[in-house]
């Protein structure tokens, strides 16, 4: 399997060392009450540094998404602590951040990539970006120009007054990605990204975050299933029953494709074991093995 990281160390401007953007520590959410009650988040702790591309991977349902949305500030956990490090370098603690500051926290601090890109059809490309501008507080010719280089920057500046709708999946995405930049955020956070595009066109979304990271110096966190995400980050974190794990530590099962670690079901063969997040995907496995190329 291969290593979870593909740097030693996120990179950093000349003569500077990367320094703590994000600090999460105990961090928890849980829904319900009672015998209801469902822990999605459990007690994490977290450091997130500027110029990082961190990947945070895990089975549906494993609390992804939930821990994505408590960075932002778009979720309150249950307990525990996020700070933030800002541009000015004072600390933010969003856990106790009053409710009415949060919107220009983000509006300052953050920028989101989403899934289903979120763009809104009836406006251009151009004016898309140009509206996450105006939120940030920049407006008029200055937004207009500012969208307009960030289109270009990602390679759309010949799409800038098309809509949405003739766009394809990568453009539309390439928007969002210039729409996440227009308040020159700290910290970009993207949930699957990748998940509605083709191999190429994930692979040409994948290389784009990962120098936002390098030439820019954010922080990128990034939540997904897409493996492919692997090769641009600098950490690779399993997330699952709430609980962070270094994959590296891991290795992935060959028939169903979670990672596992290894003390579970495993099957000796070819000169080492192969381990399985079940007997079935065992049982499985023995019955064809020759269907399952060893990986790393």
């Amino acid at each position: 399997m291969n290593s979870a990281s593909t740097r030693t160390s996120p990179p950093a401007s000349a003569g500077e060392r990367p320094s703590d953007v994000i600090a999460i520590r105990g961090l928890a959410k849980t829904y319900g009450t009672g015998a209801t009650q469902v822990g999605a988040v459990n007690g994490i702790d977290l450091t997130v540094r500027s110029g990082e591309l961190l990947l945070i991977m895990g089975p549906s349902g494993s609390g992804k998404t939930t821990l994505l949305l408590m960075l932002g500030a778009l979720l309150r956990p249950t307990a525990g602590t996020i700070r933030v490090r800002r541009s000015d370098g004072t600390e933010l603690d969003l856990t106790h951040a009053p409710e009415k500051r949060l919107p220009q926290v983000r509006a300052h601090t953050f920028g989101f990539i989403f899934q289903d890109y979120a763009l809104l059809d009836a406006l251009s490309a151009e004016e898309n970006v140009a509206m996450a501008c105006n939120i940030a507080g920049r407006t008029g010719r200055g937004a207009r120009e500012r969208a307009r280089t960030l289109l270009e920057r990602v390679g759309l500046g010949h799409r800038a007054s098309a809509r949405p709708s003739r766009m394809s999946g990568g453009e539309q995405q390439r928007v969002a990605v210039a729409r996440a930049l227009a308040n020159d955020p700290l910290v970009i956070l993207a949930d699957e990204p990748t998940a509605n595009l083709d191999a190429a066109r994930g692979r040409d979304l994948a290389r784009l975050l990962r120098s936002l990271a390098d030439e820019d110096g954010r922080a990128v966190v990034i939540v997904s299933h897409d493996d492919r995400l692997r090769e641009v980050a600098d950490r690779v974190l399993w997330l699952e029953d709430g609980l962070l794990k270094e994959l590296a530590a891991m290795v992935i099962d060959p028939v169903c494709g979670m990672a596992v670690e290894r003390t579970g079901p495993h099957v000796d063969l070819d000169g080492g074991p192969w381990w399985f997040c079940s007997e079935a995907c065992a049982a499985e496995f023995r019955a064809h093995p020759s269907r399952y190329p060893r990986r790393g």
